[in-house]
């Protein structure tokens, strides 16, 4: 009988975490690591797939995330995870906007504020704020060194790209409204760094051609070029099954299926770090029961996949007859956003976050391609156009919301996944007023509203479904992201946030792996 392989340290997962860890691992001396991704490589910065992009309109990530027959949901709010997150190397940062907001003070005092929506986090706002510089350089953020909404000690990595001349009209409106307002920090470089050129503008950030956006990618690629295969091995098509054990508190290794041949195979490990979402995580616990964790591994207290919320996004429309100012949106990012109800005053309702979406936009080379003449390409300029609003809401969590392995399995070679939550996430009276807000602000940019509503919760943004407690019955790892009743097994994603607030998770999700890896590197150290 052949005999398992083994590794020091093995990383399930090969997004912005997983890489992260890696790279920290490897920096001092903890290896050899080896990476399991289920997903496959997709090429970035790769002139043919941005042609491609750019003329034909081809997704380059097409046919790596979720699709209808993934997952299946029951309950009273609708989930819409297709297009969400990727399954490939690198994760879904492959993909993403770059917006990297941090959370606020209050939004880590949850419970003591308001009594409901999630846990207080076991540390604070201040106890994270270093690790979020340090995410911030990580993630090459630019943003508004001076802003202290929240506050900062030290300044972005780059400064916040200037704000554009529809932001003025935005900025104008929310002024007059008194509405305070700011730039949204983004992952974007401002001048070249780690290997990547600065931003170029192409308008093409969807499938950046330069590297400009950090993608989760890139530190693959850093660790790949460094290490040979002894050291640093990601194996690709490799999705992971159970997590095995030799008695209650030791994990030894992880069985996974090798998608190129259909192979039962597994890998021993000194230590496993679970870097593989909200979503793949909880249901990886579940599958590993044993007569040691009968109902799943960290799940005596039935608290894995539970407390699962996401980011539902509003949207509002805006219809003008004429553009006398002639604007055309510059950049395709956003670089204006409004926080005024991310406070603690608006807590208790739940938070919202107001950011303008990168209209109005003119596609002229379309109108070109069709054989315009200049004066009518001239008149569109000046022509109808439309104006779009967006805003994420603070989510809570609540107890009988929750994930959990559904039968049959993905392409990728995991469980399908379901999606129970038959409590709602916000009322039909609250989404009215978040709706209210947004069609206020386009009447005063001088906008009529045309249309407005939610987009479904989705995958990308999922949190809380095994989450930092101090105490195993309140749930699923520790202060130090070590699962409750384990040695050696942890979890380093947006699992393990004890609430959620109106901003983007991934930020905070770096800051928390930075934490953990203090942590962990200088309790092995010292061990």
């Amino acid at each position: 009988m052949a005999r398992n392989e083994s590794t020091h340290t093995l990383i399930v997962g090969s997004g912005v975490a997983g890489g992260l860890i890696a790279e920290r691992l490897l920096a001092a001396g903890m290896g050899p690591v080896t990476m399991l991704e289920a997903g496959a490589n997709l090429k970035m910065r790769d002139r043919r797939s941005w042609l491609d992009f750019v003329t034909a309109g081809t997704i380059p990530y097409a046919g790596l995330s979720d699709v209808a027959g993934d997952y299946e949901t029951a309950g009273t709010m609708p989930w819409l995870i297709e297009g969400g997150r990727l399954m490939a190397r690198g994760g879904s940062t492959l993909h993403w906007g770059g917006w990297c907001p941090r959370m606020k003070p209050e939004d880590f005092e949850i419970e003591s504020r308001i009594g409901f929506g999630g846990l207080d986090w076991p540390f604070s706002y201040d106890d994270l704020q270093p690790y979020y510089e340090r995410a911030e350089s990580y993630l090459q953020v630019a943003g508004d060194s001076n802003s202290q909404d929240p506050p900062r000690r030290n300044p972005y990595p780059f400064e916040a790209p200037t704000f554009t001349l529809t932001d003025g009209v935005f900025i104008s409106a929310l002024e007059r409204l008194g509405i305070s307002y700011g730039h949204l920090p983004i992952a974007r470089n401002a001048r070249g760094i780690n290997g990547n050129a600065q931003c170029v503008t192409f308008g093409t950030c969807d499938y950046c051609p330069v590297g400009a956006r950090f993608t989760g990618d890139q530190p693959l690629d850093r660790l790949q070029a460094r290490h040979d295969r002894a050291t640093f091995e990601l194996r690709l098509g490799a999705a992971a099954r159970r997590v095995l054990v030799s008695r209650k508190h030791q994990a030894v290794g992880v069985e996974y299926v090798d998608l190129a041949t259909g192979a039962v195979k597994v890998i021993e490990a000194e230590e496993i770090i679970l870097c593989a979402g909200s979503y793949e995580t909880p249901k990886l616990l579940i599958a590993s029961a044993s007569p040691s964790w009968p109902h799943g591994i960290g799940n005596d207290t039935d608290q894995v996949g539970r407390y699962v919320i996401a980011h539902p996004f509003f949207f509002a429309r805006g219809f003008s007859p004429t553009n006398p100012l002639r604007l055309q949106e510059e950049l395709n990012f956003p670089t204006a956003q409004s926080r005024h109800w991310d406070t603690p005053e608006f807590q208790r309702e739940g938070k919202f976050i107001l950011t303008k979406a990168q209209t109005p936009l003119l596609d002229i080379a379309a109108l070109m391609g069709e054989g315009r003449l200049a004066a009518e390409i001239d008149a569109a300029t000046a022509g109808a156009q439309t104006m779009d609003l967006f805003g994420s809401i603070q989510i809570f969590s609540e107890f009988e919301n929750r994930v959990l392995p559904a039968n049959g399995t993905t392409r990728f070679g995991l469980p399908r996944t379901r999606i129970e939550t038959p409590v709602p996430a916000f009322s039909a009276a609250f989404e009215q007023t978040i709706l209210d807000r947004m069609n206020r602000v386009l009447v005063e940019m001088g906008y009529t509203p045309v249309f407005a509503g939610a987009f479904p919760q989705r995958g990308d943004h999922a949190m809380c479904t095994c989450r930092m407690s101090e105490s195993p019955a309140r749930g699923v790892v520790d202060p130090d992201l070590k699962v409750h009743g384990m040695d050696n097994l942890h979890i380093v994603s947006n699992a393990v946030f004890a609430s959620g607030g109106a901003a983007n998770p991934t930020l905070t999700l770096t800051a928390v792996a930075l934490r953990f890896l203090d942590r962990f590197v200088a309790d092995r150290h010292a061990s």
